[in-house]
């Protein structure tokens, strides 16, 4: 999501709000939207019980202090780079998978080897 469509949803009046509800992929912009907000409260919380410093996690996490400012500031980061974060500043996170509802399959395609 960029950040010009964060930015229209949040001036959006009430109005303009419930028109995008309608629309089609409202709810996994919404999810994605509050995935990353919550990313960012955790970077923000595991830095700050941690009392580290940027160039103290730079250096943990072996690249340099600016790369860390962008790193904490960003609103799109990947996981990889949200755990080596986190484990810079002393934290683990634990990802268990969950069961995704089975595909629907609208047609089924036989494959048949060439003699």
């Amino acid at each position: 999501m960029t950040k010009e469509m964060k930015a229209k949803l949040i001036a959006a009046s009430d109005a303009d709000r419930a028109r995008a509800r309608k629309l089609p992929g409202y709810d996994n912009t919404l999810a994605a939207m509050r995935a990353e907000q919550a990313a960012a409260e955790m970077i923000d919380a595991v830095r700050s019980r941690t009392s580290l410093s940027q160039r103290e996690i730079a250096r943990r996490m072996r690249v340099s202090q600016p790369r860390v400012s962008k790193i904490s500031s960003s609103d799109d980061m990947s996981l990889s780079t949200f755990f080596r974060y986190a484990e810079a500043c002393g934290v683990r996170f634990r990802v268990w998978p969950s069961a995704l509802p089975p595909l629907e399959v609208e047609e089924v395609v036989e494959i048949v080897e060439a003699v």
